[in-house]
């Protein structure tokens, strides 16, 4: 299903955005959001563009 792939796109992008969006407490906190908004959009971005296996869709 390609729209989870982009839906978590949209999901990483506002975990990296959200210390400055909605201000955050402590300084751990942001650098957790960053951290964790920048795998996420990694990972997306993977799923959404990296190599399928030929001939079957990647599970």
């Amino acid at each position: 299903m390609r729209w989870t792939g982009w839906a978590t796109l949209i999901l990483g992008i506002w975990v990296l955005i959200s210390p400055w969006v909605a201000p955050f407490l402590g300084i751990s906190a942001v650098w957790n959001a960053i951290f964790a908004g920048v795998l996420i959009v990694i990972s997306s971005l993977w799923s959404l563009f990296g190599e399928k296996p030929p001939g079957g869709s990647s599970i």
